[in-house]
């Protein structure tokens, strides 16, 4: 059972010290975009005192990302 396990594709790659590395940096980056968008909108708030415009800076961040990636609704519905 053991045997099994550590041959496992996931454990492999855990063990990998370059994708351990690849990982850790890609989390630090997702981590920092957040970060920034979130300021952004701190700032928004903070220079326009307006919660509509800090509204439109979350979705003007949003928006790309919900049309490059593919909902499920869409691909349910292409294959008909």
């Amino acid at each position: 059972m053991g045997r099994r396990i550590r041959e496992h594709p996931y454990v492999r790659l855990g063990r990998d010290a370059r994708f351990v590395s690849f990982l850790l940096g890609q989390t630090i980056s997702l981590f920092g975009d957040r970060l920034h968008q979130v300021a952004l909108g701190v700032l928004v708030l903070n220079l326009t005192g307006s919660a509509l415009a800090t509204g439109l800076v979350f979705l003007a961040a949003t928006l790309p990302i919900s049309c490059w990636v593919p909902s499920p609704a869409r691909s349910w519905t292409a294959g008909t």
